[in-house]
Order: C-alpha cells, then structure tokens, then sequence
C-alpha cells in the first residue's frame, strides 16, 4: 500500500516538473513595467515575485541573494532548454503525463488529510513523546532560542536594551507592532546545522544559557537579536517543554499516516482491485 510521505515526495518532484511546464508557457517577451532584481533576456525576476518566493516555506531559510542567484540558474537552464526544444521530444512528454497522474494522486490525499481535523491536547502529546522518548536522542548538538529580526539597527538596538532591563517577552510585547519587525520566533528548537547565517551559529556558541546577544547585522537591513534558552548536547534528550513544537509536528504526521490507511482501506473497498 502508498506511503503518506512517499506520496508527498513524489508530489514535490512532480510539482518541479509541472511548474518546468508552466515556466515555458510563461517565458514569453513582455513590456517590464516593476523593477526587477534579475534578468536573464526577457525573463525577470521582480520584487514582488522575489518576495512571494522568500516567504514560501521551501526557501524560508535561504537569503535574498541566494534565492535570485538560484532563480537565474533555473533560469538560464530553463531557456537553453527552450532552445533545444526538449517540450518537443516524446521523452518528455511522457514525463509531463506521468507528472500530471502523480499530482492528481497526491492532490487528492493531501485534500482528504487537510479537511480532516486532528484534534488532539497536552496530555496525548506529552504522552507520545514518553512513550517515543528515544526517538528523541539528538544527532547533534542543539539550541532553544528566542530570535528577533527588525530591518533597523537602531529599534534593534533599543529592543536589546529593553530586554535586558526587564526580560525578552516584556521587550517583545513593546515592539512587537514595530513597522521594522522582520521576524520575531519563540522558543524554537534548532540543530547546530540548521542555524543560518553562520555568524549568527557563530556568535549563539559562545552565548552563555540565557545571554541575550548583541544586534547583528546578518545581511544588508536585517538586524537580529538572539537568546539562548538552553543547549544541549549530541545523545541527549531535551525536556518535553524545549521540543514540544517537533513532538507535536511528529505526532501529527502519525496521525495522518492512519488517517491516509483508513482513506486507502475505504477505497479498496470501493473499488474491484485485483493484484497478481
């Protein structure tokens, strides 16, 4: 029988090849009317487009200037593509058809498990996560850190200050409407690796357990405040309270593997299956 997250990967590749399709559709001369951050011919790339691609969950932990050189990679590929006229060839064709059958598939379950509400409280997670402890052994060092991100240096500056005269959450509900918040997360989990830029890992390894960094400028007009929550080590098993948001995302995703086994077990029954 399927797997749910088989299913989704193969949703993911499909997706790339359709929108492969769409782009050529797509790349057509116009008249450019937005200011554009990229060019390659008569393609662009504009700041709205740019925008819509930063905050989609597949490049949010990218930065700005890799997102548009990936863009023009695709780009130039996709255009040489165009002149081998590689759309024309039966191979690819096939491709597209295959593609086409495949996102059906996964549009369908994916359908199903979002308008399937998984209700669920406290007591079932804390107790899946006791029941699945070792599953939470870490591979790597970790951190739970609070973050902010403004695109002012000196709002940045002053929401430090206020934290350190009173505490992160008090600065946080002072500044939280200010037109130069960026970004503000809570209490996240992160690997060692996950932690992006580099100066930001650099800087979080030498904060002591609820030091509170200076403002770094990680990148032109992007100034980011950090707090060490706590750190743990390789082998170790965090607290519940430091890991609850990954318990709870895992324990959903069991949740929503049954319910994709029941879906399938009612369509067997639906429908005149035979396998030799």
């Amino acid at each position: 029988m399927m797997n749910y997250q088989k299913l989704l990967r193969e949703k993911r590749n499909s997706i790339a090849i359709i929108s492969f399709l769409i782009l050529l559709v797509s790349c057509e001369k116009k008249e450019i009317k937005e200011e554009y951050v990229a060019r390659v011919n008569d393609a662009v790339l504009t700041e709205s487009q740019l925008d819509s691609l930063l905050i989609d969950e597949r490049f949010e932990k990218k930065f700005r200037e890799e997102v548009i050189r990936n863009w023009v990679e695709s780009e130039v590929i996709l255009q040489q593509a165009i002149e081998l006229e590689f759309d024309k060839e039966e191979e690819y064709k096939k491709l597209i058809e295959l593609a086409k059958r495949q996102i059906a598939v996964a549009y369908l379950i994916n359908k199903v498990i979002k308008n399937t509400p998984i209700e669920y409280n406290n007591y079932e997670v804390e107790k899946y996560f006791s029941n699945n402890r070792k599953d939470y052994v870490l591979r790597d060092d970790a951190y739970s850190l609070n973050i902010v991100v403004f695109s002012d240096s000196e709002v940045a500056f002053n929401f430090r200050k206020e934290a350190l005269k009173t505490n992160w959450n008090y600065a946080l509900s002072i500044f939280e409407d200010e037109e130069s918040l960026i970004k503000s997360i809570s209490k996240k989990f992160y690997y060692d690796y996950e932690i992006q830029p580099v100066k930001r890992l650099r800087v979080i390894k030498h904060q002591k357990i609820g030091e509170i960094s200076i403002a770094l400028e990680e990148e032109p007009g992007k100034f980011a405040v950090v707090q060490v929550l706590d750190r743990f080590r390789k082998n170790q098993i965090p607290r519940f309270e430091f890991i609850e948001d990954l318990v709870i995302e895992r324990y959903l995703v069991e949740k929503k593997q049954e319910l994709f086994h029941n879906y399938m077990d009612d369509l067997y029954s639906k429908y005149d299956v035979e396998i030799k």
